[in-house]
């Protein structure tokens, strides 16, 4: 399948649906753009890329603007509550009863890190473990052998 020209209209349109809250990658598909396209655009036309950012925050504001609005009838808190679990997660997130926030984990993997340090005398295993854990902290799987994929 060719790929489908990008047309100054396409980039109005994309704008466009960033400023009502669509993702970009999804606007793009819209207009049968491919995810290669949207990133070669992107980088290579600084202005596009910037409109774009600027669309994505006016698209907050005016979402962030009907929830200020909406808090303010008493009978809208879920409106308020949905921004504060949002902006201040340490303090308001719901979190499952086993879920760690961004500080506790980074806490557990510094601790579980110094813990193989001083325990695993082998330079060469002490440091593939390292990198094992590192992969993982970036979303890295196993595989069932063991191995990262």
């Amino acid at each position: 399948m060719e790929d489908k020209p990008i047309t100054e209209s396409d980039k109005r349109a994309i704008r466009t649906m960033v400023a009502m809250g669509c993702e970009i990658t999804v606007a793009a598909q819209a207009l049968g753009w491919n995810s290669e396209q949207l990133a070669d655009e992107l980088h290579s036309n600084p202005a596009f890329a910037s409109e774009v950012e600027q669309a994505e925050g006016q698209a907050q504001f005016h979402f962030v603007r009907s929830l200020h609005s909406a808090s303010k009838d008493e009978k809208h808190w879920r409106a308020a509550t949905w921004w504060l679990e949002r902006r201040a997660q340490k303090q308001f997130a719901l979190r499952g009863s086993r879920a760690w926030t961004d500080a506790e984990l980074v806490a557990f993997l510094d601790s579980l890190t110094t813990i193989i340090v001083k325990s695993v005398s082998n330079l060469e295993d002490r440091q593939q473990l390292l990198a094992d854990l590192g992969s993982l902290a970036q979303g890295e799987t196993h595989t069932s052998e063991g191995a990262l994929k």
